[in-house]
């Protein structure tokens, strides 16, 4: 059964959703320009561009079923203001490359990462610029003006990748 504390958007997954959605590297690159997305069909050129994390879902299925699922929900505005900090920004570049950054309320730079994404049929796939870093997938849909983002991993640390996370990006 999850623990209250393992409910409250655990580090090691704000590092998961990171990676996959919210903070750039500390290099102040120009971004390649933003791509319309006023096509039902999603294509690399989809992606290019700045993109903020609006909400995190997350349907935990519990190990043992004691207690049944949980459902937790994050607005990114709501949780950034909470922490002192600014909503985190994935800028996707047209080379593959990506940064996520984080600032502080005051426009310091809080957290700063860089990586590599590509999009191949209905899935966008991520991973840091760090040796050994995992690559994660998404599964990614048209949502209005957005994206949703959907993946398979385990929250709560029972061993099951069996919770769904989604995340919900909009333009800044």
């Amino acid at each position: 059964m999850a623990t209250e504390s393992s409910k409250i958007f655990p580090i090691a997954f704000w590092a998961l959703i990171s990676s996959a959605v919210i903070l750039l590297s500390g290099t102040c690159r120009k971004a390649s320009s933003p791509t319309n997305i006023g096509s039902d069909v999603l294509s690399t050129q989809s992606f290019v561009g700045p993109w903020v994390a609006s909400t995190v879902e997350v349907e935990i299925v519990s190990k043992d079923k004691i207690g049944g699922d949980d459902h937790l929900q994050y607005e990114s505005k709501e949780l950034a203001a909470q922490q002192g900090r600014k909503p985190a920004m994935t800028i996707y570049n047209a080379d593959g490359s990506y940064r996520e950054e984080i600032f502080s309320i005051s426009d310091s730079l809080v957290q700063s990462k860089a990586g590599f994404w590509h999009f191949y049929q209905d899935s966008l796939f991520m991973r840091l610029d760090v040796t050994g870093s995992p690559k994660i997938a998404f599964q990614a849909a048209k949502q209005g003006n957005g994206l949703k983002l959907y993946s398979r991993i385990d929250w709560d640390g029972d061993g099951a990748k069996d919770d769904q996370m989604t995340v919900s990006l909009k333009r800044p």
